[in-house]
């Protein structure tokens, strides 16, 4: 996948890497972990990619609300994503 020129590291090529690079590995663990409780190697990553979303937009829409409701709502989503996708 090219760098897109916009967002992280814009200006800087090595930082872009390191953030890629970082959400990578993070995604690969989270994804060995689904995996590990269950999860079809497909789901896994789409669990994994899902997480990784949810985790952050609830940082940015806590800091934006003052408030730890959207970590749990994020937290519950996950759960539920995971109960469907072990179901199917």
């Amino acid at each position: 996948m090219a760098a897109v020129a916009s967002g992280f590291g814009a200006a800087d090529v090595n930082l872009a890497a390191a953030v890629r690079d970082a959400f990578a590995l993070w995604a690969r663990e989270i994804a060995a972990a689904a995996e590990a409780r269950g999860l079809k190697p497909k789901d896994a990553e789409s669990f994994a990619s899902a997480m990784l979303t949810a985790i952050e937009g609830a940082f940015i829409v806590a800091k934006a609300q003052a408030s730890t409701a959207p970590h749990v709502n994020a937290s519950r989503a996950m759960q539920a994503l995971a109960a469907s996708l072990r179901a199917s």
